[in-house]
């Protein structure tokens, strides 16, 4: 079988382990058309390299189970890496680059220190983690900048954002995103607060299973 067949199998078996829909996932990779990902899926087209190495970081998942060499489709060495470029994200304010994730309080000791993670958190629950952390880093670089633009123009600026907000605050669009947003945190904190219990909220191993 060849490289598209296996990708286009577990590329859509990821997306629906993570209960996203294909327009989700473009918003996530940062796709201006879904029908790339529809495309991928149909075995039509392949993703670019960077944009190959974006679903790796995105979903923690291993180059070798996307292609087909492995039927796994966690790596721990792939998990530590993109746990490292989540830690190190940062945001720029009047040229000092503050960590996003910086006395997060809700992040326990056990996920910060690399040896207690790989002995509290199994593979699957980490990928969980790291997903959800990506979406909570996403959101807060959001606001600290709408915070950052206010501070730097607080007279005339201020009322721009503020009525703009207002009326995003008013579609039922911004509504949904929230309400998928609030649950998104809830999965994140339970994962984390849980530890060694801890059971990973999206399974591919698990979806893997039912499809065969």
């Amino acid at each position: 079988m060849s490289f598209s067949y296996f990708f286009s199998q577990r590329i859509l078996l990821t997306r629906n382990a993570y209960f996203l829909s294909i327009n989700d996932l473009s918003q996530m990779l940062e796709i201006k058309s879904k029908s790339n990902i529809y495309n991928w899926e149909k075995q039509r087209s392949f993703p670019s390299l960077d944009m190959f190495n974006k679903i790796i970081a995105l979903f923690s998942v291993s180059a070798d189970w996307l292609l087909g060499y492995t039927d796994d489709p966690y790596n721990k060495d792939v998990i530590f890496s993109v746990e490292n470029r989540i830690f190190a994200e940062t945001i720029e304010n009047n040229g000092v680059n503050i960590p996003v994730l910086h006395k997060v309080p809700w992040i326990p000791e056990e996920y910060w220190n690399a040896e207690l993670r790989g002995k509290t958190y199994s593979l699957p629950v980490r990928t969980n983690i790291a997903f959800l952390l990506r979406i909570y880093i996403s959101h807060q670089k959001a606001m600290l900048e709408e915070q950052f633009k206010k501070e730097a123009s607080p007279h005339w600026k201020n009322k721009i954002i503020d009525t703009a907000n207002e009326l995003l605050s008013q579609t039922l669009d911004y509504q949904i995103k929230q309400k998928q947003l609030d649950l998104y945190y809830k999965q994140l904190r339970e994962l984390l607060a849980a530890k060694e219990s801890a059971k990973p909220i999206f399974d591919i191993q698990a979806q893997k299973t039912t499809e065969e």
